[in-house]
């Protein structure tokens, strides 16, 4: 079941992004900048709810 799952998702997915490419980490060429990258992705705040709402009067 999960493997049919995973399929029509990987299926989706192609036909929503049919040029999207995925990489390795063997070809990434600048280190410090993955470093980087990765770390601002565990800082960003994806729920924005909480932020709209806390600016409001």
């Amino acid at each position: 079941m999960l493997a049919a799952r995973d399929e029509a998702v990987e299926e989706k997915v192609q036909k929503l992004f049919p040029e999207l490419n995925m990489i390795t980490a063997g070809s990434i060429n600048n280190h410090d900048g993955w470093v980087s990258g990765r770390a601002a992705a565990d800082r960003a705040v994806l729920d924005t709810n909480s932020k709209i709402t806390q600016g409001v009067p």
